[in-house]
Parts: structure tokens; sequence; C-alpha cells
């Protein structure tokens, strides 16, 4: 049968065009259990890596293959139909595409790259906060950021201009991408922060776990927090020379939003 979905169409294109951000946006993700579909992507997050192109030099993420290229192998882009051959009244073979145009493209990209999400690919998902949320387990908002969005502004739906079109000038990748995955590589990037970061990170993580408000509870957080919070002051950080008190303020607004969103 067909394989190609939404979802794989979304991906390929996103391979296609990677100077562009695409957002896959996974709406009423509180419907069911988000671990009995979600995990092989969660797992496949832990992957990323920073790794160098040896042709262009530039850097980018790379993560482990959601579905493996032998997942696709058994593929065959064309069924073979038995037709009468009227010459010497025998049975001749030929092939009819079942694939055509992009999606024979995409059927040889998965063939040869197995499906891995490229670093231009963002997922969010929403959820309604009532009675028809399943509960999160603890290892999907560990390793997701919530925000939480209440009903502010009504006035400002009569008013409104129709967001859903596409914009003549996407906004280009290298507005959102990230530059690090891991806390090392920024450290290594930028040592001159990296005194500052090593001190008062484990301090601040430390005031809400061992004696702070986090004790002798199940909601003490470990490395990946710890991580991902040096990446938030990466990413909020402003390029050029700081003093030690305004790389602290960057420090304390990336603690107070990882606090939050976590």
């Amino acid at each position: 049968g067909r394989i190609l979905t939404d979802f794989i169409r979304f991906v390929w294109k996103a391979w296609m065009n990677k100077d562009v951000p695409y957002f896959l946006c996974l709406d009423e993700m509180n419907l069911a259990p988000v671990e009995q579909y979600f995990a092989e992507y969660l797992s496949i997050l832990e992957t990323r890596k920073l790794v160098q192109d040896v042709e262009t030099k530039k850097w980018e993420i790379v993560s482990a293959e959601l579905l493996p290229k032998k997942t696709f192998e058994g593929i065959d882009p064309y069924k073979k139909i038995d037709i009468e051959n009227t010459d010497d009244d025998g049975v001749r073979t030929k092939e009819e595409p079942l694939y055509l145009g992009e999606d024979l493209q995409i059927i040889n990209f998965l063939k040869q790259n197995g499906l891995r999400l490229p670093e231009n690919l963002f997922v969010i998902g929403t959820v309604n906060m009532d009675d028809t949320t399943h509960q999160f387990s603890r290892k999907v908002i560990d390793r997701a950021f919530t925000i939480e969005m209440n009903g502010d502004d009504l006035e400002k739906m009569f008013d409104a201009e129709d967001t859903l079109v596409y914009q003549d000038k996407p906004m280009p990748l290298d507005e959102i991408r990230p530059y690090f995955v891991q806390a090392k590589e920024f450290l290594e990037a930028l040592p001159q922060d990296a005194d500052i970061i090593k001190k008062n990170v484990p301090d601040m993580l430390n005031t809400i776990n061992g004696e702070g408000i986090f004790k002798d509870t199940p909601f003490r957080v470990s490395y990946r927090v710890q991580n991902e919070m040096i990446l938030y002051y990466a990413a909020i950080r402003p390029e050029g020379d700081l003093t030690d008190d305004q790389k602290l303020a960057y420090l304390q607004e990336a603690f107070m939003a990882v606090l939050l969103e976590k």
C-alpha cells in the first residue's frame, strides 16, 4: 500500500528547504497518553549532535533516524503487471509506476536516508487543561518546555488580522536555530562565560533542590535541566563582551524562564 503520510511529506519538504524553519503543530495532544505515540520521537531528541559538514564547513544538528532506511528498502516504486504478448501468445510483464513526480522523489530519499528529523523542523504541541486531559508522565514534561497561555486581551479577537497566510519572505532559520545542543559546546565557544556559569548555575538549581521548594519531592531537577538552562542562556545572551553583572542578569532570566516552563 501507499506509505507516504502528510507528516512524511512535510518532513521531506523541510529537508528540501533547509534554510527555512518548518513548524509542525500537534493539536489536542491531551486526547491520548502522549508517551504512547510520542516516545520514539522523545528518544530521538536525546541523540542530537552538532556535526560539521566536511564540504561546506557548516555546523548542523544531526539526530539518529526516526525510521531507518532499511524500513523502506523493500518498497518498489513500480507495480509489475502481466500483459498478453500477441506475437507469441505468451505473457510478458510490464512495470507501472506506483509513485510519480514528487512522491517518487520522496520514496527515493527515504530509501537512501531513512526518515530523519531535520534541524529546521520545530514541533509544538497544544494541550487543553480540562477534564479531557490525560496526565503527562514526568518523562514527557522533563523533555519539553511548557508555556501556559491564558485568555488575555479578549477584545483583540474582533479586530485581529488574518495571520494564517504565507509570508513572502519567511523568517530565516538562523533567527531561531540553536547553535549548541550541549552546554559544554557553549562553554568551549565562550570560555569567558565559563566561570560564572560553572559557579552560579548549580547554586541556582540547588536553591530549589536540596533545601529549597522541591526538597523531599519527586520534582527535583537534574542534569537535563542544568544543560537546558545553559542553552537557554546561550540563546538570549547578546553577542560581544559583557560585564559579570550583565552575564548574571541573563543567567537569572534563563533560570526563571526554565523554572516556569519546566
